[in-house]
């Protein structure tokens, strides 16, 4: 299972819609503080039912710029892949609103009916956790690895890129950084 498109709109720093598109294997995200890489990373697991907010949404909505109103509505739509064929999955929520909804192909449910179908993210924040998933060799995951390019030290580079190529050859990579080298 891979996730192949998401688009964003009023979710945390995105008050405009905003399209990523991912590939199957590696992926990388780059760029400077403030642009969006943790938003983007918190919505994949929102999307995917994986953190909730204690249940209230109300920490997720845009709440607003200059020339954009506050998001009264936030939406989280991917397009997951798997065995060739792609279905349409979504999380949306209103301000007043306590509970999100999801939607997968047409059938609009709680997370409890889909929970089997949504695509299991593994985020990665410590070079440890890397180092072990590239031993253990899993196949079919989603890995976030989330600016573990900070920890590494010179005499670690040759480690942390085999682990990094390992686990995206079975897996989805999304490699977020601040770095371009």
């Amino acid at each position: 299972m891979n996730i192949q498109e998401v688009t964003i709109s009023g979710f945390g720093s995105f008050g405009r819609p905003q399209t990523f598109e991912f590939k199957p294997g590696f992926n990388m995200i780059v760029g400077p503080d403030g642009c969006g890489k943790t938003t983007l990373i918190q919505a994949l697991l929102w999307a995917s039912g994986q953190i909730d907010h204690d249940g209230s949404n109300e920490d997720l909505h845009f709440k607003g710029a200059a020339s954009l109103k506050p998001a009264g509505q936030i939406l989280v739509a991917l397009t997951i892949a798997e065995n060739g064929e792609t279905s349409p999955l979504s999380r949306f929520a209103s301000k007043n609103q306590s509970l999100s909804h999801f939607r997968l192909c047409e059938e609009s449910a709680p997370i409890e009916q889909f929970q089997d179908q949504l695509p299991k993210i593994r985020l990665v924040q410590d070079r440890k956790t890397l180092l072990d998933l590239a031993q253990q060799t899993p196949r079919g995951e989603i890995f976030i690895v989330d600016e573990l390019d900070r920890e590494i030290t010179p005499e670690d580079a040759t480690l942390f890129t085999r682990s990094l190529q390992h686990l995206g050859e079975k897996n989805q990579l999304i490699v977020v950084t601040h770095s371009r080298t």
